[in-house]
């Protein structure tokens, strides 16, 4: 009789280096994501933000960040997120398996019909979608909140309607960065550049992204200290959907993250960021929004082509 080979104690523990090394690096990726928010206090002085913020927040520079992140989240779904997953799902819908027989025991091997190629496809596009409505849902609740209070606060000091309006708008920076932590998380459990590719992409929009929370907070009373230690509340949450991540079945995680991830991804960049690009600007000519979405599909080609 054929003999067992065990693992050995070299193995073992490369096994769980290669383990440690991943968790390392996920979780150093989740809190780059989330140190992203401070970015603006460190940068930008609380005072010209806080009296120029509209210029800002309009700058010629900061209009081609907008387009570079939306090249960049398009470019992560279209180009790898959403092949990832259909491969995935492919894989494990045409996989051998056991059938077996009322007590158990195997009486047939054999690989999946197309049938289950087709239930496997679907169960991505179901994922996408809900990424879609999920975001949509988030944002929606988010809107209708914040007209609520600020009809309830229309005639009391309007210092109040402004921190309320800074309140929610931690709240809600709250769960985007917990989604963050969770995608970024997804993607290094399905290899090594599809997570530096969600990362990317996740750190590209968040930089105008945060730049306008910052001038948020300030606009709602808020002050320097006040600010960072908000942002710094905001930024745990990537941290800690990067542990929920890990923490979960990796690979029934893969098969619904990846294609939820890409929902949401879509969502930002159609919802959010293209309709800032579709809006003109005084002294910017229409191609530098084509150009700088196109350099932003061409650097996820590039990251891709570098693995």
């Amino acid at each position: 009789m054929a003999e067992t080979a065990l693992p050995t104690v070299e193995s073992t523990s490369l096994m769980v280096d290669s383990e440690s090394w991943v968790t390392l690096t996920v979780l150093l990726c989740a809190a780059a994501v989330g140190s992203v928010g401070l970015l603006p206090i460190w940068l930008i002085p609380a005072a010209k933000m806080q009296s120029k913020a509209e210029d800002i927040l309009e700058a010629p520079w900061l209009r081609s960040m907008l387009g570079i992140a939306c090249g960049g989240l398009l470019g992560n779904v279209f180009l790898h997120l959403l092949p990832e997953a259909m491969m995935l799902a492919s894989k494990e819908s045409l996989s051998l398996r056991e059938f077996m027989d009322d007590d158990g025991n195997p009486i047939l091997r054999g690989y999946g019909h197309h049938h289950d190629l087709h239930d496997a496809h679907m169960q991505t596009g179901f994922f996408t979608l809900a990424g879609i409505m999920v975001f949509f849902v988030l944002e929606k609740a988010a809107t209708v909140v914040k007209e609520k209070h600020d009809a309830m606060l229309a005639l009391e000091d309007q210092k109040r309607s402004a921190d309320t309006m800074g309140y929610l708008n931690i709240l809600v920076n709250l769960l985007d960065n917990f989604t963050h932590g969770l995608a970024v998380a997804t993607a290094f459990s399905v290899n090594h550049r599809t997570g530096v590719l969600t990362t990317i992409a996740v750190v590209a929009h968040e930089i105008p992204h945060e730049l306008g929370d910052y001038a948020i907070l300030l606009k709602s009373g808020f002050n320097v200290q006040e600010a960072f230690l908000s942002q710094l509340i905001t930024s745990s949450g990537s941290l800690a959907g990067a542990v929920v991540g890990l923490s979960m079945d990796t690979h029934s995680m893969q098969l619904k993250v990846l294609p939820f991830t890409a929902g949401g991804f879509c969502y930002v960049a159609m919802v959010n960021l293209v309709p800032e690009l579709l809006t003109p600007l005084p002294s910017w000519n229409w191609w530098k929004d084509v150009l700088a979405v196109t350099f932003g599909v061409a650097l996820v080609l590039l990251t891709m082509s570098l693995d």
